[in-house]
């Protein structure tokens, strides 16, 4: 037996000199099985088996899709990390945003351990379990959105200048206070009278 990979196209093959087949076609990412052997008479028999099928769909439809995916990674990266960058208090911004990557971390754990288990037969149910375990994910997600109370960081530092009885700081003038000279000579001259 011997496995040869050839570029796609019309071939004829040939045994020495001897023609055995010709206008054989190979498709693309197609995997086949030639078979020949002489007969009684001395003539060639061949047949071609497909082993796997042609490719039928062109590799360029998976452009749509990586940038659809870039996007939509882009859009939910940068908002998700804007968000816990905002909602995380002061001190704990940059925790935070470590506990948003280790979720995606999870996730992808998730992910190879499902691939690994090789729990279907199918890919399309594996994809089907994918999407399952998204709309559960959704549905805990709606809930916690609906429940949450916006945190504003900075409240903290308002709060302690606006609460009443705490002293606010007096600000000094930074020029000296000018005098009226006209005021100056009415009073002058109202004590002389």
């Amino acid at each position: 037996m011997n496995l040869t990979e050839v570029p796609f196209g019309t071939y004829k093959v040939l045994y020495g000199d001897e023609t055995v087949e010709e206008g054989m076609y190979l498709g693309q990412g197609g995997v086949y099985t030639f078979v020949m052997q002489k007969d009684k008479d001395g003539k060639w028999q061949s047949e071609l088996f497909t082993v796997t099928d042609a490719n039928s769909v062109s590799i360029l439809w998976l452009i749509p899709q990586y940038v659809i995916m870039t996007l939509g990674e882009v859009m939910f990266s940068v908002t998700g990390l804007e968000f816990s960058y905002s909602q995380a208090p002061v001190s704990m911004k940059s925790v935070i945003q470590a506990c948003f990557q280790l979720t995606v971390a999870f996730g992808n754990v998730i992910d190879i351990i499902i691939v690994e288990a090789n729990i279907f037969d199918s890919q399309a149910n594996e994809f089907f379990l994918f999407a399952g375990l998204m709309f559960v994910d959704m549905f805990i997600f709606a809930i916690l959105a609906y429940r949450y109370k916006p945190n504003n960081p900075n409240k903290a530092l308002e709060d302690s200048t606006s609460r009443p009885g705490t002293p606010k700081p007096e600000s000094k003038p930074t020029t000296p206070k000018l005098q009226n000279k006209s005021d100056e000579t009415e009073e002058s001259k109202a004590k002389q009278n």
